[in-house]
């Protein structure tokens, strides 16, 4: 399965930022990981739940995507 863990910033941690179309706050970041230690306290919830958690954000996410759409209809249909 898949987990979720925590990784500190460190000098083994290395990122350049991806310049994109859609928005600067995104933080889409190219990530680069070499000889990383993370402690297993760093781990969210259980071994394997990370793909649940995943699918949980998706959720919102959509639901946020489909709310701005309406408003945005609502107000051409207003104009």
């Amino acid at each position: 399965g898949i987990a979720m863990i925590l990784v500190p910033k460190s000098g083994q941690v290395k990122y350049n930022v991806i310049k994109t179309k859609y928005s600067s706050s995104a933080g889409t970041a190219f990530l680069m990981y070499e000889d990383v230690v993370v402690p297993t306290r760093n781990l969210f919830q259980d071994e394997g739940k990370g793909f649940q958690m995943i699918m949980s954000n998706f959720n919102h996410e959509r639901w946020f995507i489909c709310v701005n759409n309406i408003a945005r209809a609502r107000k051409c249909t207003e104009e």
